[in-house]
């Protein structure tokens, strides 16, 4: 049965053990499975052959480790970790804030170093990294506003200038305007500042003000700079498209949104991490669909963290039942639980996830707020055939492809209900070719083994020599010469190829997705 956003409540687990009696041919099969299985281990130790046999997939292989960052007191002890924040220019470079201060490891947490000069000794609920300065960090606190430092942590300086909280749970840093700051506080909605910290001021147009309410996460679109989204403590999610200054109300009212996250290359595709399983979103979040196969019923997902490099491979932490991976993009779930030698058999509940890019792969830190302190995993890669990611929005020139910004020659426009595009950089992008006949205003777009045929004007076009209509529905959509460049149809031509097209109308947005 699909779920959506809005038909679930937090419930009790119940249990219940279940002794399972095999029917007699079963439990003959199962007697001649052990007997092989018995005489490949044989064949192994005595030949040195190995026998392959099925096994369950997995997520992906990789251990955790825990990470030593011990306390000032009590120096045999794991510290507390509270929050974690990686440097996105150097990864080996951590920030860590303990019941003690906040730390900083230059070593991938080998070794720590006190960094908390100015800052509160307890109480630091958040930090957050400056992408293009990472010198510069921010620190909300608990009680006492708004920190921020300018040399990597050394020292550190309230910054509350018209900042009328005190808590600070949560700071959110605009990508393409790093000026530009988010602090969500327990109470008071959200402040913004322009100018780096040096002064705040509300940002609550379109938010509830009807009682205090926390707001539990602000994320920032890393494509489209103005858009932002933000969930509260009783379970809503909001919107903005022009940098906070009105907020929007998107799925509906459901309690318990613990964690969100943004496909980095694909960003009008949503997770929320909810006190029911994951929800996805494909439109900016017009729609939520639960995708959560994979977890004990009723999971609560405490983290979200989507892989950088393969945006298809997510992680969530969980409350009672530690870490999963999807691989697929959140359609299937499964436990990541493996340790080495010297970890300890359970984790405390992993509270918050953060994955740091390096140029060897990804890394992915775990934050346990208890006694075992902070984990590292780190994923092996799986072989897979390449996806590629075209992200375009209408009257916008620039498009990415995989995060990578390139140029059209003409915006994408609208017309007669259908998306026209100058084609040919989409399609080179992809590996393909475009071809222009000037005598016949024929254009021929190849991809892998499709070769689609328009002519200006024309209703019909070829594919792969058949005869097939651009628009069952409306024959006006034909390719036009707009302002000197050729406009094709691209949900036509895109989706004959082979590839997906997803519009999300919120934000005008079109994504591509093209695997050979």
């Amino acid at each position: 049965m699909n779920r959506t956003l809005d038909v679930f409540q937090p419930r009790g687990y119940d249990s219940s053990v279940v002794k399972i009696k095999y029917p007699k041919g079963e439990e003959d099969m199962r007697k001649v499975l052990s007997v092989f299985i018995a005489v490949c281990l044989v064949l192994s130790l005595f030949t040195g052959i190995f026998v392959s046999l099925p096994s369950a997939k997995a997520a992906n292989l990789g251990v955790w480790t825990q990470i030593s960052l011990k306390m000032l007191v009590y120096p045999e002890l794991q510290a507390q970790v509270h929050c974690l924040a990686v440097d996105p220019i150097t990864p080996s470079i951590l920030y860590a804030d303990t019941g003690e201060g906040v730390f900083r490891s230059t070593n991938s947490g080998v070794t720590w170093k006190q960094a908390s000069a100015g800052l509160p000794t307890f109480g630091v609920l958040c930090l957050a990294i400056n992408p293009k300065t990472p010198t510069a960090l921010y620190a909300g606190t608990l009680m006492d506003g708004v920190f921020r430092s300018t040399n990597s942590g050394s020292t550190w300086t309230a910054v509350n200038t018209g900042f009328t909280a005190t808590s600070a749970p949560c700071i959110a840093i605009n990508p393409g305007k790093t000026s530009t700051v988010y602090i969500g506080t327990n109470g008071y909605g959200i402040f913004r500042s322009t100018n780096g910290g040096n002064s705040w001021l509300p940002a609550n147009t379109g938010l509830p003000n009807d009682y205090p309410q926390e707001i539990r996460s602000i994320t920032a679109d890393p494509l489209i700079a103005a858009t932002l989204y933000v969930s509260n403590s009783i379970g809503r999610l909001f919107r903005s498209v022009d940098s906070g200054d009105h907020w929007v109300a998107i799925g509906n009212n459901s309690p318990g949104v613990n964690a969100f996250a943004i496909n980095p290359v694909t960003p009008t595709t949503l997770y929320a991490g909810t006190t029911n399983g994951v929800f996805l979103s494909i439109d900016g979040g017009a729609t939520w669909n639960a995708t959560s196969a994979g977890f004990p019923d009723r999971t609560s997902i405490l983290s979200l963290a989507i892989d950088p490099r393969t945006p298809t491979t997510l992680y969530a932490s969980t409350s009672g039942h530690s870490v999963f991976c999807s691989t697929d993009s959140g359609k299937t779930w499964s436990s990541i639980n493996t340790y080495l030698k010297g970890c300890p058999e359970t984790f405390d509940d992993i509270t918050s996830l953060v994955l740091s890019s390096t140029k060897s792969g990804t890394i992915l830190y775990g934050v346990t707020q208890a006694s075992s302190g902070l984990y590292r995993y780190v994923p092996v890669p799986t072989m897979s055939k390449k996806t590629t990611i075209a992200v375009l929005h209408i009257g916008v020139s620039k498009f990415t492809v995989d995060g990578v910004t390139k140029t059209l020659d003409s915006p994408p426009v609208i017309k007669n209900g259908r998306t026209l595009v100058p084609i040919r950089a989409i399609i080179e992008a992809l590996a393909g070719t475009v071809g222009w006949n000037a005598t016949t205003k024929k254009a021929t777009v190849t991809l892998g083994k499709k070769t689609i045929a328009l002519w200006i004007g024309k209703s019909v076009a070829t594919v792969n020599g058949v005869s097939t209509p651009i628009d069952s529905i409306d024959t006006k959509v034909v390719p036009e010469i707009i302002n000197g460049r050729t406009m094709l149809p691209l949900r036509f031509v895109s989706e004959n190829l082979g590839a997906t097209v997803v519009w999300a109308a919120a934000t005008q947005t079109i994504t591509i997705t093209y695997t050979p």
